[in-house]
């Protein structure tokens, strides 16, 4: 059982530094995790492959949805706050054996994810020095490099990382938006074309393969939720959380929507969905040659490497935060729950995200597996994995609102009709991505490989296993709320 000694001494050093992130960093922060740069450059194609010159309006229904499932999950945050994020929502509306399922599957998320950009950060390091640079260093040199810079900045303190990835942020966006203009003024297929708008009919948006086009367009979101984990440290979290949240949603919204309308004129809106299936890596990088010239090709060459580094950044600061607050609930040994003496950052479970990511790539590296199969295996199974646990956090949100806080002023829009409408989209995605889990990975029909979507449910029900044999006391979800003072008022 928890006693009251073991809570005071988790107090004791459990608290991560308060007051360090405003909303503008945040809002930095997020989008630079996604990595918008590599975004365009990799996802976008594969939305064009499906619905053609509709990609804008995925994008912008893609966008939308996420806004509809903030509502629950920011209504849920007013009362709990949490830099347990998700996994602690989910254990509040059903019980700690789900909580504790939920967080061995967001564990699995972002482990999965961090290795598939490493891997993928290798691959276009080297590709980029080689063409620009003409120095050849393997694929796992690079990736070994990246990771042992980011765990110094992961340890650090998080302004640190929120500087870098910024900078690397304003240029990603410059030079897409440079494109972006470029066609614009030019005018569309090559320069002198006149700009259409059909992309954004619901013929163009809803035809052809909407379904597969819009699981990659939500895929390009992804990490959006991790506002909430930095609840602790935000400035007046109860308002700097929420205005992130949407401020990230319309950036990236309006980003990817403006960049794929512009990129549909620049190729041609007849011509976009056949030119994505012959080239889908050359697309964006051959339609900026013809644009802008060959010195902003290598611009863009470089910049992807710098959005890998800024994703996997990221990406790392959000899994320590997870680490960091399911030690403090006792899910993970307590002791990742120290923070550093001097900055207050979650050092100890960065340097395990580290150590994780680092025996992960070893293995790959050892079986000698080729780093492209490593990206799209482990970002599937992130993709699979993600959507599974924004789905029940929609369901939990239901359950909280009312089952366990019925009197918490919310209105009916925040506690039921937007969560159970999210819930129901991203169960409904869930469905898609493991119809089509094959195409994701790359595998023929009937591969085993198009299988191995089952390591998510094979994960979340050993977290529920392990939640039930430990019980309410052994998964202290109270204990993360106890420790940030969440009783529902103002921080």
């Amino acid at each position: 059982m928890t006693t009251d000694a073991s809570r005071t001494g988790r107090r004791q050093r459990s608290y991560l530094r308060p007051n360090a992130i405003g909303t503008p960093a945040l809002i930095f922060f997020v989008v630079a995790t996604v990595g918008p740069m590599g975004a365009v450059l990799a996802a976008a194609p594969l939305v064009f492959t499906e619905s053609g010159a509709g990609a804008a309006g995925v994008y912008i229904l893609s966008a939308a949805l996420f806004a509809v499932f903030s509502i629950g999950y920011l209504a849920m945050n007013r009362h709990l706050g949490s830099t347990g994020g998700l996994v602690v929502y989910i254990a509040k509306g059903f019980s700690h054996r789900a909580g504790t399922a939920a967080s061995y599957v967001a564990l699995l998320t972002y482990l999965s994810l961090l290795c598939a950009l490493y891997g993928g950060f290798g691959v276009f390091a080297h590709q980029t020095f080689l063409e620009v640079f003409e120095i050849d260093i393997q694929w796992q040199v690079w990736a070994l490099g990246c990771l042992f810079l980011i765990a110094a900045l992961a340890y650090n303190k998080v302004e640190l990382s929120v500087r870098v990835m910024g900078v690397l942020l304003v240029l990603e966006v410059l030079v897409v938006l440079w494109l972006d203009f470029a066609i614009f003024f030019q005018g569309g297929e090559g320069g002198g074309a006149s700009l259409s708008l059909d992309g954004l009919s619901p013929t163009s948006v809803f035809s052809g393969g909407f379904g597969l086009a819009f699981l990659f367009a939500l895929s390009s979101f992804g990490s959006f939720e991790a506002t909430v984990v930095y609840s602790e440290e935000a400035k007046s979290p109860r308002k700097t959380i929420p205005r992130a949240t949407y401020g990230s949603l319309a950036v990236l919204g309006v980003f990817y929507s403006v960049t794929a309308w512009a990129v549909a004129n620049g190729v041609g809106t007849a011509n976009v969905q056949q030119e994505a299936l012959a080239n889908p890596t050359g697309l964006v990088i051959e339609l900026a040659r013809g644009y802008l010239g060959e010195g902003a090709v290598t611009v863009m060459n470089v910049l992807v490497v710098t959005s890998f580094f800024a994703i996997v950044a990221g990406v790392t600061n959000i899994l320590s935060r997870y680490v960091f607050a399911l030690g403090r609930a006792g899910i993970l040994p307590q002791g990742l729950a120290t923070t550093h003496g001097r900055h207050g950052g979650p050092s100890v479970a960065s340097l395990v995200v580290s150590g994780a990511a680092l025996l992960v790539l070893c293995v790959f590296f050892i079986a000698g597996t080729d780093p492209y199969k490593i990206y799209t295996w482990l970002l599937a199974i992130g993709t699979v994995a993600i959507l599974c646990v924004v789905a029940a956090t929609s369901a939990a949100a239901i359950t909280y609102f009312y089952m366990k806080n019925r009197d918490s002023g919310e209105s009916t829009w925040a506690k039921l009709v937007a969560p159970a409408v999210s819930a129901a989209a991203f169960v409904a995605s869930i469905v898609l991505a493991i119809k089509n889990f094959s195409l994701l990975v790359g595998a023929a029909p009937g591969d085993a490989l198009g299988w191995i979507w089952l390591v998510v449910p094979a994960v979340g029900i050993l977290g529920f296993v392990v939640g039930s044999v430990r019980g309410p006391d052994g998964s202290d979800f109270s204990t993360v709320d106890e420790l940030l003072g969440n009783d529902g008022g103002e921080q």
